[in-house]
């Protein structure tokens, strides 16, 4: 009898320990999301207060996780909290938010979050889908909108006028470069897109071993410098790569400079290559019935220098200028035609550097004529500026046909117009750099 009543404690013990089992097991209830909102986020993850002595009692499980306790049987039972609670316990400090618009003022009271919401960041537009954000433009120029900003005085149309083209330069070589990466993307073949990653971790290497192989260092550096981390330096840098060999492969092989085009060059500048010597001269010219004049500038020219002479009151030449006279030689200088006077063109002709000629009569007036300095004029032979003609005419046809690729990526790419991202630009380089208007 006490064996029958021992068993059927027994079953009886296994077959409720089956049923909670089976309840646990066949339960419908799915897990409810629950959005965490600030002050949650704040309280659970705050730090504890600084100077806080170490907990004397077990420490609590984390918010939401079940807990475990004995029943008055001795089996374990499990209690979940409901979602989306939190611990009573748990401290409501939190810590004081930076953005780049600048930093909060910690002597006034905090507000509530909801009530004065801090912009970190704003998206000006589209490219390809990815967003391009204002910081992206405005961060290359800062300098320059932080110099304008103190130039205009808080005038809101003078800054926008004056950082509108900077900006525009900079949204256009964004949207440019976009396009050009996205197309040099595609068109690499798949064994080409994996050797990307070898190639990416060279160019990493490399940073850090310009940093004595500190990768902490280089990123450091990198930071102060660029304002980029060592991954974000690393990626610039091969976009870079990619884009410049983009273009060397689509564009390159259109630049052709054959030596027509050269000799064409050179023929139409030819006044450039050849450029006209000058004789510089200088005249004193006296009348001939003025006996004292003609003496006090004999005189003068015995005895002091022929451009101090020829700035004396008794010259009648251009006397302000020192009688200066330039000609320009478009043949050998003893053949040019230097005065309209033949007796004065005569008589310069047969002068040598820093010789004056005998007096000459010219009119009524009596002359003497000076040669200070020939320049002959270097010219440059089509064999010698070959070279030259060729780079440049090449660096115009490469731009010249970047425009009509950039032309024709702009005509099937996707974003935003380019003119929409660079009013954005501008609304945002406002509120960021000048100081608010008064309500």
């Amino acid at each position: 009898m006490r064996m029958d009543a021992l068993c059927s404690a027994r079953t009886s013990a296994m077959l409720l320990a089956a049923a909670v089992l089976g309840a646990c097991g066949t339960s419908n209830s799915a897990p409810r999301s629950e959005r965490l909102i600030a002050e949650q986020f704040a309280s659970v993850n705050a730090s504890p207060a600084v100077g806080a002595g170490p907990s004397v009692g077990p420490t609590p499980p984390p918010a939401g996780a079940p807990t475990s306790e004995p029943d008055v049987t001795g089996a374990t039972q499990v209690r979940t909290p409901p979602a989306g609670s939190v611990a009573a316990s748990a401290p409501t400090d939190t810590l004081a938010l930076r953005s780049f618009i600048g930093e909060p003022d910690v002597s006034a009271t905090p507000a509530s979050a909801v009530d004065t919401p801090i912009v970190l960041e704003s998206v000006v537009g589209q490219i390809n889908g990815r967003p391009l954000f204002a910081s992206e433009v405005l961060t290359p120029l800062d300098g320059k909108l932080r110099a304008l900003a103190a130039q205009v005085n808080n005038n809101r149309a003078q800054f926008a006028r004056g950082a509108t083209n900077d900006i525009i330069q900079v949204v256009t070589n964004k949207v440019r470069d976009e396009l050009i990466l996205a197309e040099a993307q595609a068109s690499l073949p798949p064994e080409v897109r994996q050797g990307l990653f070898a190639f990416l971790g060279r160019i990493q290497k490399n940073l850090v071993s310009a940093q004595s192989g500190s990768e902490l260092q280089a990123d450091e550096a990198l930071r102060e410098s660029t304002g980029q981390t060592l991954q974000q330096a690393s990626r610039d840098r091969l976009e870079r790569e990619l884009i410049g060999n983009e273009l060397r492969t689509k564009i390159l092989p259109r630049v052709n400079v054959p030596w027509r085009l050269i000799r064409q060059e050179y023929d139409r500048n030819f006044d450039k290559y050849n450029p006209a010597g000058a004789a510089t001269l200088r005249v004193i010219s006296v009348p001939l019935a003025d006996a004292n004049a003609v003496r006090r500038a004999e005189e003068a020219i015995a005895t002091k220098p022929f451009a101090e002479a020829a700035a004396m009151d008794f010259n009648a030449f251009l006397r302000s200028e020192g009688g200066l006279a330039q000609r320009e030689l478009d043949r050998p200088y003893e053949q040019s035609p230097l005065f309209a006077n033949e007796a004065m063109t005569i008589a310069a002709q047969k002068l040598s550097e820093g010789q004056t000629s005998p007096p000459v009569k010219w009119n009524d007036n009596l002359a003497w004529v000076h040669l200070e300095s020939i320049d002959p004029g270097e010219a440059v032979t089509l064999y010698d500026a070959q070279l030259d003609i060729e780079s440049d005419l090449r660096d115009r046809k490469f731009n010249q046909e970047r425009n009509i690729y950039f032309e024709r990526l702009l005509a099937r790419g996707s974003f935003t117009r380019i003119e929409s991202m660079v009013e954005e630009s501008v609304a945002i380089a406002i509120e960021r750099y000048l100081p608010p208007q008064a309500q």
